[in-house]
């Protein structure tokens, strides 16, 4: 059962097929239009006879929708049923674990939903004069990370699913940096990994923060606009504009000279296997510039380049104990959707996708899942999957309604096949 409160009587009287509201007579709104709650009432309190006769054309269809109603029968069979669940078995004690966060940057004003036709804080005015204010690369960069983190898979087909997601990587929390009002001891406490996805405006204090976080332990993503000290939402940024004057030698290992040239493929280097993928494996056609950059550190890895000239494009540099995964692109991350090459697969989200699934496969806690014993897939994608360490407890749902999923659930070293069946919803204690 999906609860949808927002405009439900209005909605499922008008355009909702499956809904018995809808065979109710539409006379009284062609006669009176949309009417708000206290329009109403004033009718009801200065003209009630008025609406006697559409009452009277109604009366018929109330055994379809009130009480005893096959549809209200059931929505109460549904809460007793979950009621009776609570009361056997209660609520995990604590909070699940989340061993990732996705950061919402400094000025990300990204809604829930990647629109394009959105203007910004709903600043359309500003938008129509300088488009940069309609929503772009930068969020696009949430939708990305929701096809990997919350896929939506096809469970309400043909009806477009925008209501259900598995969470094959655990559950993912979201921390703000707004302000940069976090510190870099909360995340390293909570956090093993740290992906921006979105807008941000950094600075010093932001700067000196993420390498704490990295140098104590944690892994970070991050592109190099985020590195933008930009307040303007400008995509045009220039390279004095970058924190530290460009100097990412300690959380990068590289420098940042100046913006360059842009580039068609993206690949992976003969031998390098680090983000699930190898050469030939193209990415594009992408038509992103590069950032000229001066690589400082001896060691670094090079985990994506242009495929004309070897030009760094991912990078993976150990700073501390921690690690930071760098894209060199002048572009934020959801520039980087597009994936047509040799060897792309549906629902990838891109070279994007493959960032983030590989940092998610390399920060996971005691308690994971997987399709393969080996890391998660197409079935994990169906099941929503939290861990409470407090309880001790997993809980595992079938997202899917009309088929059976198998995945393996690993916890403490051991690992077992589990078979859920379609809605089915486990919860199980762990071994330890």
């Amino acid at each position: 059962m999906i609860i949808n409160e927002s405009g439900n009587w209005f909605v499922e009287h008008t355009l909702s097929p499956d809904s018995p509201k809808l065979a109710i007579p539409q006379s009284a709104r062609d006669a009176f239009g949309v009417l708000g709650w206290g329009e109403v009432k004033t009718l009801l309190e200065e003209n009630p006879e008025k609406l006697k006769p559409y009452l009277e054309e109604a009366r018929p269809y109330f055994s379809s929708l009130n009480y005893d109603s096959p549809i209200s029968r059931k929505y109460r069979t549904i809460i007793s049923d979950f009621w009776n669940f609570v009361k056997a078995n209660g609520t995990p004690q604590g909070q699940p674990e989340s061993t990732i966060a996705l950061a919402k940057g400094n000025n990300d004003l990204a809604t829930a939903r990647y629109n394009h036709n959105y203007a910004i804080s709903g600043l359309y005015d500003i938008a129509i004069e300088n488009p940069n204010w309609f929503q772009g690369t930068p969020e696009r960069g949430w939708k990305l990370a929701r096809d990997v983190f919350f896929p939506e898979v096809p469970v309400l087909k043909p009806y477009v699913n925008i209501h259900l997601s598995g969470t094959p990587y655990g559950q993912v929390d979201v921390v703000s940096f707004a302000r940069n009002d976090i510190s870099a001891e909360f995340l390293n406490k909570q956090y093993k990994a740290l992906l921006f996805a979105g807008w941000n405006t950094c600075s010093e204090k932001q700067y000196k923060l993420l390498k704490e976080y990295v140098f104590n332990g944690g892994t970070l993503f991050l592109s190099l606009p985020q590195l933008s000290t930009n307040d303007t939402r400008s995509l045009n940024f220039a390279a004095d504009s970058l924190v530290n004057s460009g100097d990412f030698s300690e959380l990068c290992g590289v420098k940042v000279l100046d913006r360059g040239d842009n580039i068609y493929w993206a690949t992976v280097p003969i031998g390098s296997d680090k983000l699930g993928c190898t050469f030939p494996r193209r990415f594009g056609v992408l038509g992103v510039p590069l950032g000229k950059i001066d690589i400082i550190d001896e060691n670094l890895e090079i985990l994506i380049v242009d495929d004309e000239q070897a030009r760094p494009v991912v990078t993976l540099h150990h700073y501390g104990k921690g690690k930071c995964y760098f894209l060199n692109t002048w572009t934020y991350p959801g520039a980087l959707a597009i994936d047509e090459g040799p060897g792309s697969l549906l629902g990838s989200a891109g070279l994007l996708g493959y960032i983030y699934r590989a940092i998610a496969n390399d920060s996971r806690g005691y308690v994971w899942i997987s399709d393969d014993k080996t890391k998660p897939g197409a079935s994990c994608d169906y099941v929503a999957f939290s861990y409470f360490p407090e309880a001790g407890r997993i809980c595992l749902l079938n997202i899917d309604f009309e088929q059976e999923h198998t995945i393996w659930l690993h916890q403490f070293g051991m690992c077992e096949k589990v078979t859920l069946s379609p809605a089915e919803f486990k919860m199980i204690d762990t071994s330890k």
